[in-house]
């Protein structure tokens, strides 16, 4: 095998890792991960179901792939909260992001709300180490605009 057919099934699994995710992703916010299973997400990919179990071996791995990559899009969007950054701006630009995420991809949105509102079933210990180390980050940098005057005093934990 030389590099270019090397390079080519790189590019093809990603492509149908990618296809898997995109799939899951839309029957988790149909059927809630306990509605979901490989045969729903293999169908919705059109792909066999043994292709979606060779990628990710279970509905859990996949699960937490797919919401993993949703607060990771998301994450990325709260990047201008840094301390140097205009409060008002950073913030409107974030809100803008979100929204403008909501509507690009809204099955992402439902999976994550409903992960939340059921008290994040399968993904608590993600919710209590990353998750919170991510928004205690957040949190500090609008402590700091607050205590430099530069917004108003708010309770930037909700």
């Amino acid at each position: 095998m030389n590099k270019h057919t090397s390079g080519i099934q790189m590019r093809q699994r990603a492509e149908t890792m990618q296809r898997i995710q995109n799939a899951a992703e839309r029957v988790f916010a149909d059927f809630g991960y306990v509605g979901a299973s490989f045969s729903r997400i293999a169908a919705v990919a059109d792909l066999p179901k043994s292709n979606v179990v060779y990628y990710f071996e279970t509905k859990e791995k996949l699960y937490r792939v797919v919401v993993e990559d949703i607060f990771n899009v998301w994450r990325a969007a709260a990047d201008a909260l840094y301390p140097d950054n205009d409060p008002m701006t950073a913030l409107g630009d974030y809100i803008e992001t979100k929204l403008e995420l909501a509507r690009t991809r809204p099955y992402g949105s439902k999976v994550w709300a409903n992960e939340i509102i059921q008290r994040a079933p399968i993904v608590q210990d993600y919710l209590e180490g990353e998750l919170r180390r991510w928004t205690n980050d957040r949190i500090a940098v609008i402590d700091g605009w607050i205590a430099e005057g530069r917004m108003r005093p708010i309770s930037a934990r909700h």
